[in-house]
């Protein structure tokens, strides 16, 4: 994605393909929010992990900021190996929101891909 930037920078007379790339890079980052936060909600603790779980995007890639504010987030999130009874048992690959990413994986990359596509065959 950077030669592809790089790209229209060069080729464009103005910034016009700024918008669809970070609208691309935001529906992304909408559509693995929005599962994350549907799995984080079986709980009193989850619901309020659930609210701190947010979606960024932005003209060079899309992120995920999630337990901004919730200390215990990341025992929520991976779980404790029974020192924290509160949490569930230690898991690697996380419960909410590395396993929304890795279900939404086929698409994220067509959505991601329409959107490119999209900013790409716009008129500058």
């Amino acid at each position: 994605m950077k030669e592809v930037r790089k790209g229209l920078k060069e080729f464009s007379s103005d910034n016009g393909w700024r918008a669809p790339l970070r609208d691309a890079y935001r529906g992304v980052a909408s559509l693995v929010e929005g599962k994350a936060r549907s799995k984080a909600s079986s709980s009193r603790m989850g619901s309020q992990a659930r609210a701190s779980i947010q979606g960024k995007g932005t003209t060079t890639g899309a992120s995920i900021v999630a337990f901004k504010g919730v200390a215990w987030g990341p025992g929520f999130e991976f779980g404790s190996s029974g020192r924290y009874p509160q949490f569930p048992p230690k898991q690697t690959g996380g419960y909410h929101l590395y396993p929304a990413i890795d279900e939404s994986r086929d698409e994220i990359v067509n959505t991601f891909a329409e959107s490119v596509d999209d900013a790409l065959n716009r008129e500058f």
